[in-house]
């Protein structure tokens, strides 16, 4: 007989304003509890040090949180010029000092340089894995390690204000795995004044705004006043909130059988662009079911929705794959020559990057079995050609191991 969960069967998302000094695990558990919900999560972690919108996922919700994560950020941020801390922001001991300070001229002139997409070290403070170890834990038992500069996009800087010369405050729209604190750091260096951030706020995550987060303070009020528990519901975002900024376009329902059978469908006049030739397959059946169940109010009679994003790339929902963009990067950094696309390097780099997509996808979908499957045959190939590595050369072995990041 199967376990019986804890709590009740609460659906919906809670746009959380995350108070300064509580970590995102902990106003998870907080927001459970005064819910008594069975299950939640949260769609994008925040530093103790900030402060802002943290959409809090209950029940069927959990199952959007991918698109939520994938969803652009924006942030509000204070940086303190003249002075450079191990951490990248005020917690930390301060490192180096420099009594030169940008004017605003010269930081309005500077911020286009890091819009696009640019190459980030993380913090070293950063939850990153460094040979199966956090980052942070290295970092506090004060090891050696470097951190890999990582590709992020920055859609937007602007300076929203400066009160005195050691500080200013910046608003920034950028992509999934941007670190603002590594943003603050890179400016300060621009310009030969170190950086660190003293503020940080987050003023939106995808379709999650600001203006409908609620605090701490008035979810216990909701929760000691007379409606109880209607009361909080009553604040909770639905489901398909979560899907609101996918691209999505209608297609009839034989269109829609044919593409749950993973056959292609040809799209006509103003949707032509999206076609491409390009089909679903069978594996992305259960990503199509849940964006049609979410939207399914929003179609015309006899038409489905389906998110357009996938039908321009396939490879997009399955954590199984990876772009052929991202593929092209890595036979380029591992190619042990000119020309090299199968060397040992370059085929465990690649199961690297989809075994690791692939251990991110469980968080939210434990019960993939299918894809459990995947990565557990993933990781025996993987485990061969490093031991065929191994016994070729053991200096060329430890190379990659380290490079990856993989702890054998």
């Amino acid at each position: 007989m199967a376990r019986r969960r804890k709590g009740l069967p609460i659906h919906g998302w809670l746009i959380f304003d995350k108070p300064k000094g509580m970590t995102s695990t902990q106003a998870v558990t907080r927001a459970r509890h005064l819910y008594g919900a069975q299950k939640a999560g949260h769609a994008g972690t925040l530093d103790p040090l900030a402060t802002g919108v943290l959409p809090i996922a209950f029940g069927e919700a959990t199952k959007t949180v991918p698109f939520a994560v994938e969803g652009n950020k924006q942030y509000r941020f204070t940086v303190r010029f003249g002075a450079a801390t191990d951490t990248d922001d005020a917690e930390g001991a301060i490192v180096a000092t420099s009594e030169l300070r940008p004017t605003r001229a010269e930081i309005e002139a500077a911020l286009p340089r890091f819009i696009g997409e640019i190459s980030q070290v993380p913090p070293r403070y950063s939850a990153l894995k460094v040979a199966g170890a956090r980052a942070y834990d290295l970092a506090r038992e004060d090891q050696d390690f470097e951190l890999a500069p990582r590709r992020a996009l920055i859609e937007s800087l602007e300076l929203i204000d400066m009160p005195d010369p050691d500080h200013c405050v910046i608003e920034a729209r950028c992509g999934k795995g941007t670190y603002v604190r590594a943003l603050a750091r890179d400016l300060g260096e621009a310009f030969g004044c170190f950086a660190h951030v003293t503020e940080l706020r987050r003023t939106r995550v995808g379709p999650f705004a600001e203006e409908a987060a609620i605090s701490l303070a008035k979810l216990e009020e909701l929760g000691h006043s007379a409606a109880g528990r209607d009361a909080l519901l009553g604040v909770l975002k639905p489901v398909q909130t979560a899907l609101d900024d996918i691209p999505a376009l209608a297609i009839s329902g034989q269109d829609a059988a044919r593409l749950k059978r993973g056959q292609p469908v040809l799209l006509r006049g103003r949707d032509a662009q999206f076609s491409k030739g390009l089909s679903m397959p069978r594996h992305e059946v259960r990503s199509w079911r849940l964006v049609r169940s979410a939207k399914a109010n929003c179609a015309p009679p006899g038409f489905s929705i389906f998110p357009a994003r996938a039908i321009v790339n396939s490879q997009e929902f399955h954590p199984m794959s990876i772009s052929a963009l991202r593929k092209q990067e890595l036979i380029k950094d591992y190619a042990t020559k000119p020309g090299d696309t199968g060397s040992p390097e370059v085929q465990v780099a690649i199961l690297t990057e989809r075994i690791t997509n692939l251990t991110d996808h469980f968080k939210t979908h434990n019960k993939d079995n299918h894809s459990r499957r995947g990565l557990l045959k993933m990781v025996s190939q993987r485990r061969r050609l490093l031991d065929y590595v191994k016994a070729a050369d053991q200096d060329r072995y430890q190379k990659l191991i380290n490079r990856l990041g993989i702890r054998r």
